[in-house]
Parts: structure tokens; C-alpha cells; sequence
């Protein structure tokens, strides 16, 4: 409310609202996720959650890989890339307004699981099913022969 006052009374113009959402999420928020680790004591129980999404995004995948073989190539891919949740970074301020520090942590714990869970199975599968398909295969040698010219 207080971003829709400012512009209304010409204090802000359009613009600014790029470089406002550039400081919050490559500043404030990720500032916020290392506060609240700095003071945290990494537990078994914490270790679990990001395991556990892991482990529910691959069933979760799995699940459409069956529920969708019969669709088209494309919409299959589309369909598997929904096997995880993107909670981001933007909850983040609400969580710790709700819950304090102690549910930010468990919270972060659990993005750290969604963020494997969307960023490798979700991807890989949306990218083999996309039109030009997806090469597991390395290009150009292996790693370590580059490595080795280095």
C-alpha cells in the first residue's frame, strides 16, 4: 500500500520498483537466510527435511511419469516439471513474521530439498521431454580429459 501512495504522490516512478526488487531479493532476503543460519544448530531433524522432499519429489515424479505417458512429448515435460514446489525466497519475511527464527529455519530446510528437487529432477525431466530432447551425454570429451589441458 505504502509503493502504491508513493507513486500516486510522484515519489516513485515505475523504475524504481526494478531497483527496489533488486535489493530486496539479492540483498535483504538472502541476508535474512544467512542470519538466521549463523545462529542455528544444524540438528538430525533438520537434515531430514531437504532428504525427505527430495525423496517425495522423485515420487512425485515418478507418479507423473505413469499419470502422463500417454500425453504429447512437450506436455509431458511440461506436466513432470510441476513434481516440486517453489516456495522462494519471497516467504521467507512472512515465515519469520509468523513463526520466528525457529520457522525459518525448518522452512529453510525445506526449500533447501525443493531446490534440488526443482532445479535437478524437475529440470532434467522437463528438458528430456522438451522438442529437441535432452543429451545426458557429454560433448566434446569428458571432464576430466579437459581438465587434464588445463
Amino acid at each position: 500500500m505504502l509503493g502504491y501512495v508513493l507513486k500516486r504522490l510522484r515519489v516513485l516512478k515505475e523504475t524504481d520498483g526494478e531497483v527496489i526488487s533488486k535489493i530486496i531479493f539479492k540483498i535483504t532476503l538472502p541476508a535474512l537466510v544467512l542470519v538466521t543460519f549463523d545462529s542455528v544448530k544444524i540438528e538430525t531433524s533438520l537434515i531430514l527435511i531437504p532428504v525427505i522432499v527430495f525423496i517425495f519429489g522423485i515420487m512425485t515424479a515418478l507418479l507423473g511419469v505413469l499419470f502422463f505417458k500417454n500425453e504429447k512429448r512437450e506436455l509431458k515435460g511440461s506436466f513432470l516439471m510441476l513434481s516440486g514446489f517453489n516456495v522462494g525466497l519471497f516467504a521467507f519475511p512472512l515465515v519469520h513474521a509468523i513463526w520466528g527464527v525457529k520457522g525459518l529455519t525448518y522452512f529453510s530446510m525445506f526449500d533447501v530439498g525443493t531446490s534440488f528437487t526443482v532445479f535437478g529432477i524437475a529440470y532434467i525431466l522437463g528438458s528430456y521431454f522438451s522438442e529437441e530432447g535432452l543429451s545426458l551425454k557429454p560433448h566434446g570429451g569428458s571432464c576430466l580429459n579437459k581438465l587434464y589441458l588445463l
